[in-house]
């Protein structure tokens, strides 16, 4: 298996974990790592389970002790300073973290490897705020073999923080082309309107938003497109269509993130800023600490500044 691959398949050590354990908790494979550690000593991969555990836990401090012991017994492994990197960028502790992804990218030989952990350290730049540096590492990726869906949302996503429309929608139907994901699809379109390309993205958007029962979402792009050919009363009236949705769709106690965001973008672009700054506030709530990477915020962040 390529680095490139167990890169991208860190993510899923937690589940891997649980699913292997029975179904037991985090707590109890905790005590159960720690007596076979006491019993016949610490291996990289014992530390490394015991890792993903405290990660489930979000006890981060524990997690990072136990990969930082695991590299120190096997210091060439490149998941594993992969995953300590991401552990250090969780806990907002970038400079360990872009070491980590450093020592990784000069333990790889092949550039062919490389990709996974480009990206790693994009994420960890964009985690800092340095989305020149980030969007200069999703290059490099790209450059190295194919590329994994998110990898196009990343790139996207950095380029329009850049306000690169056209090279954000451009790149985003390259992948929706190479991938068929409704996913790319709907971050394509949703780059072509804020290029200005607004009579492509209601080709795009009208089949979707004349189906299904809930398209509180197809209605907010299909506004915006409308708004930029200058259709102000179809735009509003889809706009209070997508409104009454998602306001029935949040009577919930613990609301979806999404759908707070696609509200309070709607409640802006209604000209509703109070109301839209209130689901904004609560979004950042119920993310609390953790950094949200999502296109969707960040267009919910450029309408409020309008």
């Amino acid at each position: 298996m390529s680095t490139a691959r167990r890169v991208r398949l860190a993510g899923v050590f937690i589940l891997s974990a649980q699913l292997l354990s029975g179904h037991e908790s985090p707590e109890h494979e905790i005590e159960a790592l720690t007596s076979r550690m006491a019993a016949s000593g610490k291996t990289s991969e014992l530390l490394r389970r015991r890792a993903t555990e405290w990660r489930a836990l979000g006890r981060l401090n524990e997690a990072s002790v136990d990969l930082q012991e695991a590299v120190s017994i096997n210091p060439r492994s490149v998941p594993l300073l992969c995953e300590l990197a991401q552990v250090e960028a969780g806990h907002h502790r970038y400079d360990p973290a872009s070491k980590a992804v450093d020592r990784a990218l000069a333990l790889t030989d092949q550039e062919s490897d490389r990709g996974g952990i480009y990206m790693l350290r994009g994420e960890i730049f964009e985690r800092k705020g340095d989305y020149h540096r980030a969007l200069a590492d999703c290059t490099r990726a790209f450059a190295c073999g194919t590329p994994a869906i998110d990898w196009y949302l990343t790139r996207g996503r950095l380029q329009s923080r850049a306000g690169k429309w056209r090279d954000c929608a451009a790149g985003l139907q390259q992948g929706y082309e190479a991938s068929g994901s409704i996913v790319l699809e709907i971050e394509w379109i949703e780059a072509l309107i804020d290029a200005g390309e607004f009579e492509l993205a209601l080709t795009r958007i009208e089949p979707y938003a004349e189906r299904g029962r809930w398209k509180g979402a197809w209605l907010i792009r299909r506004a915006r497109a409308r708004m930029g050919k200058g259709d102000t009363t179809p735009a509003q009236e889809d706009l209070v269509k997508a409104l009454a949705e998602l306001t029935e769709r949040l009577t919930s106690n613990k609301p979806e993130t999404t759908l707070l965001i696609e509200r309070g973008l709607t409640q802006a672009l209604l000209g509703n800023t109070p109301a839209a700054s209130a689901d904004f506030k609560r979004v950042e709530k119920l993310k609390d600490d953790e950094v949200i990477f999502s296109s969707a915020l960040d267009r919910l962040k450029r309408a409020l500044k309008q």
